[in-house]
């Protein structure tokens, strides 16, 4: 890789890239703006002549990706590959090698990754083989993706930036498309942005997806919140003065309070699912606070019991007990005006770097200042990643087990020593048990939920703290493939259960030859030999 970059004299640098990297220089001073520079140039010499559908030139998709991964604190290398995530794929004389000879083998391999995770139609197939090969391809390149994601979580942050500049110029697309990517969306890549705790993407996605979707509810939505806005901040002002008034009154530094909007994607997630109408959705108004250490975070929640009527069973302190990818915070909930519930999130600056990044802030937050989550919760994630594409025995099976354990709602349970784990909504205590460890899940007998002895079906719910009872000796019961959530776990059980099925059957085999042996005065043994008794046993 070169250590200079130089460009053509008669190259002028747009505004568009002068505002990014000054924003560069002021939030990271040790950037290689030079070498962001050359990534630019040579994305814009590549793409020279290409448009959007839109019309506009085809740098305006990547400097607004670039933007965007800039904005949430990635580093150079993956600003780089966002400038050029499209140049191996659309513009021909470019290659892996001259890329990582020009920028570093880094940058080469992220584009690459990026590259390669686009998501393939079925074509003009005939109707009845579209759904099966439909599967498959879906299949197949959703194990690119988070096996891609599995060794560096940067492509996964990159394809999710590339979706968000192409949701928000989608009005540029035919209809047919612009229904068939915002499905993908709502689908695959809202769900991703949210396991790996992005939400700044996350609502994003959600919220242009919808738009499109559902057009008519997303206007309604739209204007019902527009209508009562000025009513909820002038609620939510009067609680920030009294929060605010508290704290400095107990010496607490502040570093931000403000109000957290509700998404309009949740508002009408909530709508449909609870059958109830716009008024009746109690949690428009949100309150955040960030300050600066986390006795801090405790002397907040303290303020905010004493000048308000707080709902204690509505609070959870994830700052003790942090939920499995990272996310630190303590939330409570006051009565507010009306009576209507209005939630607060309190929390560290470090702390909301992970809540609103997620794996982003990996790269992004000062050294020192946030958990090492490379080593823990993304290894764990990487892992689980790795697992599900081993285990699965086909494409459906592959699909089943991403839609139930990564995609789907999950609820967060503890340990009686207080680790969290995610678990697929309506999971029970044998979903728990396999999720802690595979033996642990084959020798259950038993479980307390709270304390309390329950069912091994029973549903458990967030909060829960969940300890199990085993045997070393115990065995998994079949009954309980009919109430397990998890597919891993089910995935567990039906590898048990082949097995013993398999064990049982080979020793009937031997019986049977054995008696049939005998019966006719041959010696089993000595007539086939023991080696290859036991083939013979085993094939058939």
């Amino acid at each position: 890789m070169p250590s200079t970059f130089p460009l053509p004299a008669e190259w002028t640098e747009p505004e568009e890239l002068h505002q990014l990297l000054d924003s560069l220089r002021e939030a990271r001073p040790t950037a290689d703006l030079a070498k962001i520079r050359y990534a630019y140039w040579m994305a814009e010499s590549a793409h020279a002549g290409q448009t959007r559908a839109s019309g506009l030139p085809y740098i305006v998709h990547p400097l607004a990706v670039a933007k965007i991964v800039a904005d949430l604190g990635m580093d150079d290398d993956t600003i780089c590959a966002a400038f050029l995530h499209d140049v191996l794929e659309d513009c021909d004389g470019r290659t892996h090698e001259e890329m990582a000879r020009t920028f570093g083998k880094d940058v080469a391999n992220l584009v690459e990754g990026v590259t390669k995770l686009s998501f393939k139609r079925a074509g003009d197939l005939p109707h009845h083989e579209r759904a099966a090969v439909k599967t498959a391809q879906t299949a197949e390149t959703l194990r690119k993706m988070l096996l891609a994601m599995a060794r560096d979580f940067r492509v996964m942050v990159l394809k999710l930036a590339d979706r968000l500049h192409n949701m928000q110029t989608l009005d540029a697309m035919a209809p047919e498309k612009r229904t068939r990517i915002a499905s993908e969306t709502l689908d695959v890549y809202a769900p991703l942005a949210a396991r790996l705790g992005i939400w700044q993407l996350k609502w994003q996605l959600e919220d242009l997806a919808f738009k499109f979707l559902h057009p008519e509810e997303f206007r309604q939505i739209s204007a019902l919140v527009n209508s009562t806005r000025a009513q909820r901040e002038s609620e939510l002002n009067e609680i920030v003065l009294q929060v605010k008034e508290g704290l400095q009154a107990r010496g607490v530094t502040v570093s931000d309070v403000r109000g957290r909007p509700k998404h309009l994607y949740s508002i009408f997630n909530k709508i449909v699912g609870q059958n109830i109408r716009f008024d009746d959705v109690h949690d428009l108004l949100a309150l955040r606070i960030i300050v600066e250490t986390i006795s801090d975070c405790y002397v907040a929640l303290g303020v905010v019991h004493e000048r308000f009527t707080p709902i204690t069973a509505l609070s959870f302190d994830y700052i003790a007990k942090p939920k499995p990818n990272g996310y630190q915070s303590i939330h409570t909930k006051i009565v507010g005006a009306g009576g209507r519930p209005i939630e607060i999130q309190i929390r560290t600056a470090a702390m909301h770097a992970v809540a609103e990044f997620g794996v982003a802030a990996h790269w992004s937050y000062k050294e020192g200042q946030i958990r090492n989550t490379e080593q823990g919760d993304l290894a764990n994630l990487r892992q689980r990643l790795l697992d599900w594409s081993s285990e699965a025995q086909n494409s459906s099976d592959y699909l089943r087990t991403i839609s139930t354990d990564l995609f789907s709602e999950q609820v967060f349970v503890f340990t009686p020593k207080g680790d969290v784990f995610d678990l697929p909504v309506g999971s029970s205590p044998v979903d728990f048990a396999f999720r802690v460890h595979t033996k642990i899940g084959m020798t259950l007998i038993g479980a307390k939920v709270n304390g309390s002895v329950v069912p091994l079906d029973r549903e458990l719910n967030n909060g829960d703290v969940v300890e199990v009872i085993t045997r070393s000796n115990a065995q998994p019961s079949l009954d309980w493939l009919k109430f397990v959530k998890s597919a891993h776990t089910r995935s567990k059980l039906r590898g048990h259960f082949r097995k013993a099925t398999k064990d049982q059957d080979t020793q009937r085999g031997r019986e049977l030859l054995d008696r049939e042996c005998r019966s006719a005065g041959l010696d089993p043994k000595a007539f086939l030999g023991e080696e290859k008794l036991a083939k013979i046993v085993g094939e058939y």
